[in-house]
Protein backbone atom coordinates (compact mmCIF):
# COMPACT_ATOMS: atom_id res chain seq x y z
CA UNK A 1 0.00 0.00 0.00
CA UNK A 2 0.81 3.54 -0.99
CA UNK A 3 0.18 6.86 -0.07
CA UNK A 4 1.16 8.27 -3.93
CA UNK A 5 -2.52 9.95 -3.89
CA UNK A 6 -1.61 12.41 -1.65
CA UNK A 7 -0.97 15.81 -2.87
CA UNK A 8 -0.20 19.46 -1.26
CA UNK A 9 -4.06 20.71 -3.08
CA UNK A 10 -6.26 17.75 -1.17
CA UNK A 11 -7.08 17.38 2.14
CA UNK A 12 -7.69 13.44 1.70
CA UNK A 13 -5.26 11.41 0.24
CA UNK A 14 -7.33 9.77 -1.73
CA UNK A 15 -9.72 11.19 -3.76
CA UNK A 16 -13.72 12.69 -2.68
CA UNK A 17 -16.32 13.98 -4.83
CA UNK A 18 -18.49 16.74 -3.35
CA UNK A 19 -22.23 17.35 -4.35
CA UNK A 20 -23.45 20.76 -3.85
CA UNK A 21 -27.74 21.91 -3.54
CA UNK A 22 -28.53 24.41 -6.20
CA UNK A 23 -28.41 26.95 -3.65
CA UNK A 24 -24.08 25.84 -3.36
CA UNK A 25 -24.43 24.31 -0.23
CA UNK A 26 -22.49 21.48 0.21
CA UNK A 27 -24.99 17.98 0.35
CA UNK A 28 -22.54 14.96 -0.17
CA UNK A 29 -18.86 14.16 0.18
CA UNK A 30 -18.22 10.65 -1.48
CA UNK A 31 -14.67 8.93 -0.60
CA UNK A 32 -13.36 6.73 -3.29
CA UNK A 33 -10.55 4.40 -2.70
CA UNK A 34 -8.38 3.89 -5.13
CA UNK A 35 -7.43 -0.14 -5.81
CA UNK A 36 -3.56 0.69 -5.84
CA UNK A 37 -4.23 1.16 -2.07
CA UNK A 38 -5.74 -2.60 -1.20
CA UNK A 39 -3.78 -5.92 -0.23
CA UNK A 40 -3.87 -7.91 -3.13
CA UNK A 41 -5.88 -10.14 -1.79
CA UNK A 42 -8.33 -7.74 -0.37
CA UNK A 43 -9.21 -5.64 -3.91
CA UNK A 44 -12.22 -8.03 -4.88
CA UNK A 45 -13.95 -6.37 -1.75
CA UNK A 46 -12.53 -2.76 -2.68
CA UNK A 47 -16.47 -1.63 -3.37
CA UNK A 48 -17.52 -2.21 0.12
CA UNK A 49 -14.83 0.15 1.69
CA UNK A 50 -16.18 3.90 0.82
CA UNK A 51 -17.33 6.62 2.58
CA UNK A 52 -19.68 9.09 2.27
CA UNK A 53 -21.10 12.31 4.54
CA UNK A 54 -24.97 13.53 3.61
CA UNK A 55 -25.77 16.92 5.54
CA UNK A 56 -29.00 17.58 5.64
CA UNK A 57 -30.84 21.22 5.95
CA UNK A 58 -33.82 22.68 6.75
CA UNK A 59 -36.72 24.25 4.67
CA UNK A 60 -34.47 28.00 5.72
CA UNK A 61 -31.80 26.56 4.69
CA UNK A 62 -29.85 25.66 8.24
CA UNK A 63 -28.16 22.78 8.67
CA UNK A 64 -30.13 20.57 10.50
CA UNK A 65 -28.65 16.88 10.50
CA UNK A 66 -25.07 15.18 9.47
CA UNK A 67 -24.96 11.58 8.56
CA UNK A 68 -21.76 10.20 7.75
CA UNK A 69 -19.62 6.46 7.44
CA UNK A 70 -16.26 5.85 6.80
CA UNK A 71 -14.45 2.51 6.03
CA UNK A 72 -12.88 0.38 8.85
CA UNK A 73 -10.46 -0.31 6.33
CA UNK A 74 -8.86 2.51 6.34
CA UNK A 75 -10.21 4.55 9.25
CA UNK A 76 -10.41 1.93 12.25
CA UNK A 77 -13.54 1.63 14.02
CA UNK A 78 -13.61 4.68 16.10
CA UNK A 79 -16.27 7.09 15.09
CA UNK A 80 -16.54 5.05 11.91
CA UNK A 81 -20.21 6.03 11.29
CA UNK A 82 -23.04 8.38 12.99
CA UNK A 83 -25.39 10.72 13.19
CA UNK A 84 -25.06 14.69 14.10
CA UNK A 85 -27.60 16.90 14.93
CA UNK A 86 -27.30 20.46 14.86
CA UNK A 87 -29.62 23.52 16.56
CA UNK A 88 -31.12 26.42 14.83
CA UNK A 89 -27.97 28.55 15.30
CA UNK A 90 -25.92 25.69 13.63
CA UNK A 91 -24.06 24.23 17.07
CA UNK A 92 -24.08 20.55 17.30
CA UNK A 93 -26.40 19.44 19.98
CA UNK A 94 -26.28 15.64 19.39
CA UNK A 95 -24.03 12.84 18.13
CA UNK A 96 -24.98 9.62 18.02
CA UNK A 97 -21.76 7.30 16.51
CA UNK A 98 -20.28 3.67 16.86
CA UNK A 99 -16.78 2.45 18.09
CA UNK A 100 -15.53 -0.62 18.20
CA UNK A 101 -17.25 -1.35 21.85
CA UNK A 102 -20.54 -0.32 20.90
CA UNK A 103 -22.23 3.27 20.46
CA UNK A 104 -21.91 6.58 22.22
CA UNK A 105 -24.49 9.19 22.36
CA UNK A 106 -23.06 12.77 23.24
CA UNK A 107 -25.37 15.65 23.98
CA UNK A 108 -23.82 19.18 24.26
CA UNK A 109 -25.37 21.76 26.23
CA UNK A 110 -25.19 25.83 25.88
CA UNK A 111 -25.83 28.89 27.57
CA UNK A 112 -27.90 31.34 25.65
CA UNK A 113 -26.19 32.00 22.17
CA UNK A 114 -22.64 30.84 23.55
CA UNK A 115 -20.85 28.84 20.84
CA UNK A 116 -18.83 26.64 23.09
CA UNK A 117 -20.94 24.33 24.86
CA UNK A 118 -20.78 24.36 28.69
CA UNK A 119 -21.04 21.03 29.03
CA UNK A 120 -21.13 17.64 27.07
CA UNK A 121 -22.71 14.68 28.22
CA UNK A 122 -21.30 11.15 26.63
CA UNK A 123 -23.77 8.00 27.39
CA UNK A 124 -21.33 4.81 26.63
CA UNK A 125 -24.24 2.52 25.47
CA UNK A 126 -22.15 -0.72 25.87
CA UNK A 127 -20.42 -0.38 29.13
CA UNK A 128 -23.58 1.95 30.62
CA UNK A 129 -21.36 4.75 31.51
CA UNK A 130 -22.56 8.33 31.57
CA UNK A 131 -19.61 11.22 31.60
CA UNK A 132 -20.01 14.70 31.57
CA UNK A 133 -17.26 17.25 30.37
CA UNK A 134 -16.56 20.37 31.12
CA UNK A 135 -14.17 22.88 29.35
CA UNK A 136 -10.83 23.54 30.75
CA UNK A 137 -10.30 27.31 31.22
CA UNK A 138 -8.34 27.24 27.63
CA UNK A 139 -11.74 26.18 26.22
CA UNK A 140 -10.37 22.25 25.57
CA UNK A 141 -12.54 19.14 26.95
CA UNK A 142 -11.13 16.87 28.84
Amino acid sequence: MTNEHADAKSYFWYPCYFTCRRDGKLKKVQEEIPEDQFYEEDREYREGYYGDMELTYSEDGKLKKMEYEHSSYFHGTGDQSGTIDFDEQGRMVHNYYYVTSGCHDEFYFYHGDERKPWAVLDWCHDIWSVDVYRPTESGVYP
